[in-house]
């Protein structure tokens, strides 16, 4: 999930094994049977609120268990100083159905820099999970850039992809735990070429044109290119900066970039949409070009 700094607060907790979720979020699930033979009502154990209709075999674990979880393995398998002063943040869409738990580690970062521009990136690990049947669950890890807040996926399209249509398996993503370290300080590294890769004169004037192969719409690429300019002015003229915008554009809705209402608090699923659509970008045959070049 994107960080919006319209309504992100740096509140800092030490992560332990008896992390709390938040009481609206943390409700026992029941369920009844619907007319529809195969098909059961979610509810809300508190509240009795209907959530969604699934089918009768649906598997729905309640959002406490599996967050916490998920937070207990985290703690086993990071270092006391890598879970102290964290920044955990949580969001819901579809009624409560649907929940994301977004945690920045600061005390795992990286500086990336440009001949105008310092900044840090921190570790990040991403979780949904879904009640509902709308939302696969989902673990990921990512960074997120101190200087705007602005968050960013780790692995290529497909991995992202994949981890949305299919199972979510805790043993493997302890696995992930345990790789993730590695993972971001390489992550970083690849930031660090984009901050070297500067971009010549030609190369700004055909910017535009060149976004249009890496999967966007032509309005999409004039209003990215904008926002690009507003990212170098910062930045530098550079790919680190493109990146920006585009992480910019997943991260924030104050950008000339809003969202369409869709009603029933769609908010986070959207701008998680926005996410992987950036991954889709930085994976293109045009984007990498521009690396290489």
């Amino acid at each position: 999930m994107a960080l919006d700094t319209t309504n992100y607060q740096k509140e800092y907790f030490n992560l332990t094994t008896d992390f709390e979720v938040p009481q609206h979020l943390d409700f026992p699930i029941r369920y009844e049977d619907t007319r529809f033979k195969g098909k059961k009502y979610v509810i809300n154990g508190n509240t009795d609120e209907v959530l969604g209709i699934v089918g009768a075999g649906f598997p729905s674990v309640p959002h406490g268990d599996f967050f916490r979880n998920i937070v207990n393995a985290i703690v086993e398998n990071f270092g006391s100083e890598d879970t102290s002063e964290v920044i955990p943040r949580f969001t819901s869409a579809h009624n409560g159905a649907v929940a994301l738990l977004d945690i920045t580690f600061p005390n795992i970062s990286y500086t990336i820099r440009t001949d105008k521009h310092t900044t840090e990136v921190s570790q990040r690990a991403i979780l949904w999970h879904g009640i509902d049947g709308t939302k696969s669950n989902l673990g990921v890890f990512g960074a997120v850039d101190n200087f705007c807040t602005n968050g960013i996926i780790t692995g290529t399209y497909e991995q992202v992809r994949k981890k949305n249509t299919s199972g979510f398996s805790l043993s493997n993503f302890v696995d992930e735990i345990k790789q993730s370290h590695n993972n971001f300080i390489e992550h970083a590294k690849y930031l660090q070429r984009m901050a070297d890769t500067n971009f010549g004169a030609s190369q700004m004037d055909n910017l535009k044109e060149l976004l249009e192969p890496m999967g966007m719409s032509k309005r999409m690429a004039s209003n990215m290119y904008d926002l690009f300019i507003d990212e170098a002015s910062v930045r530098g003229k550079n790919l680190w900066a493109l990146y920006s915008a585009m992480t910019n554009y997943s991260s924030h809705t104050n950008n000339g970039f809003k969202l369409k209402d869709m009603g029933n608090d769609t908010r986070a699923t959207s701008m998680w949409e926005r996410e992987q659509k950036v991954v889709k970008w930085t994976n293109s045959t045009a984007f990498k070009e521009l690396l290489a070049a």
